[in-house]
């Protein structure tokens, strides 16, 4: 009873008004109003642990159109997939919508280590032919950081995998 009404329907449904005159004429109209699926937005990464500095890809699937965000931040963009490059651990959230308009959202997390340090190596860059001992090492190691050493013309002795390694160089070459 009453013009107009509000309608929420969960499924698709039939609504049908009769309206009648002070005559005694009435006539009556059928609406169908459709109800679509809400969507089922998820977003995914291949890995979702990185190193500080490196790049990663953000997928989302369940709708045809998307836009990426910082969780509680601005838009990012709306390509999919989607390249990011977080310096600290962080949440997207991706909003998708259906061919019919509808949306809903997902949410992912990354969580950012930090990288390694290995930008500068200290020790003797000249050395006699022969000479053992010699102690290389990285200036502000990260401690949870494992580091793959190479040398020509000398053996590691001891510290392959830390930041800090010992050599002895070969009697052939001093470099």
């Amino acid at each position: 009873n009453g013009s107009p009404i509000n309608v929420h329907p969960i499924v698709t449904t039939n609504y049908v008004v009769t309206g009648s005159n002070s005559y005694g004429c009435s006539n009556k109209d059928t609406i169908q109003v459709l109800v679509r699926p809400i969507p089922n937005i998820t977003a995914s990464t291949p890995n979702d642990t990185i190193c500080s500095g490196d790049t990663l890809s953000l997928t989302a699937a369940g709708g045809s159109t998307y836009v990426w965000g910082i969780l509680g931040g601005s838009s990012i963009g709306s390509s999919n997939p989607i390249q990011v490059s977080p310096s600290t651990s962080t949440s997207y959230t991706v909003v998708g919508t259906s061919i019919y308009g509808c949306s809903s959202a997902d949410t992912i997390s990354i969580t950012v280590n930090p990288g390694t340090t290995a930008n500068t190596i200290n020790g003797n860059i000249s050395v006699c032919p022969g000479v053992t001992g010699v102690t290389y090492w990285i200036p502000n190691a990260n401690p949870t950081s494992t580091y793959n050493w190479s040398v020509t013309n000398g053996v590691i002795v001891s510290g392959q995998g830390n930041d800090t390694i010992v050599v002895n160089w070969s009697s052939t070459s001093g470099t």
